[in-house]
């Protein structure tokens, strides 16, 4: 597993500790920008069919798990020029724009605070996946091995991942599956994988979630990591 990936990984299980509990959060008044932690990512949102991409930024202080940050007193966010919104839910702050969709194109998120120059930090929004398999709406017999295919991206530096996830009334399951760049444009679920333990009575409903991710280039001086992202999520059901 690779360092952005790691990074993502513990931001979500941060963000899932965070709303069970609640966050400490502080302004921005209170620390020197050596204290940030930024995390931003820009999302294609299937740009293909919406038009639009969506950034998101979070700021913290004392690392990915640290207190989270409110800009204050002329501290600002932008995307590509749009000004980023503030969001707070339960002490999560979250900072988001929605912005022109464009594939293979650099996304600039820039951190301004008075007295300091810009800290501008930069991603290429990927290729859009295409070519997946399986597609929406599909069925496949529980407890068998499930193949999944895709168009690779022609980055090298691109990293894919597949997620199953499927439930019934009692029980769940997510497994995740991970295609290092460069992208062989499959990946299998095994056998056990499709099934719950013990074997429930009755269909499953569930989704695959096909994503790709680039990691970008932070500011200097600006502690954190930003990647842009493409995502195709399709239904399906274990019977």
């Amino acid at each position: 597993m690779n360092f952005s990936k790691f990074t993502f990984l513990l931001v979500t299980l941060s963000l899932g500790l965070s709303l069970a509990t609640g966050c400490a959060n502080t302004s921005s008044d209170n620390v020197k920008t050596s204290g940030f932690y930024a995390t931003y990512e820009v999302n294609g949102n299937n740009g293909a069919s919406g038009g639009t991409a969506v950034c998101k930024a979070t700021f913290q202080v004392g690392g990915v798990t640290g207190t989270y940050l409110s800009l204050d007193s002329g501290d600002t966010v932008t995307c590509n020029g749009a000004p980023m919104t503030k969001n707070e839910f339960l002490g999560l702050i979250t900072y988001t724009a929605t912005v022109a969709y464009a594939a293979n194109t650099t996304y600039t998120l820039v951190l301004t605070r008075a007295g300091e120059a810009p800290y501008s930090s930069a991603v290429v929004l990927p290729t859009e996946i295409v070519g997946f398999s399986p597609s929406n709406n599909f069925t496949h017999p529980k407890g068998t091995a499930l193949n999944t295919t895709w168009t690779p991206s022609v980055n090298g530096s691109d990293n894919f991942s597949v997620t199953l996830s499927f439930n019934n009334n009692t029980a769940s399951r997510s497994v995740l599956h991970s295609d290092s760049g460069p992208e062989n444009g499959a990946l299998s679920f095994t056998a056990g994988e499709t099934d719950l333990n013990p074997t429930a009575v009755g269909n499953y409903l569930g989704s695959l979630r096909y994503l790709r991710i680039r990691t970008g280039t932070m500011a200097s001086g600006l502690a954190g990591y930003i990647q842009g992202s493409q995502e195709q999520i399709v239904s399906l059901t274990i019977q």
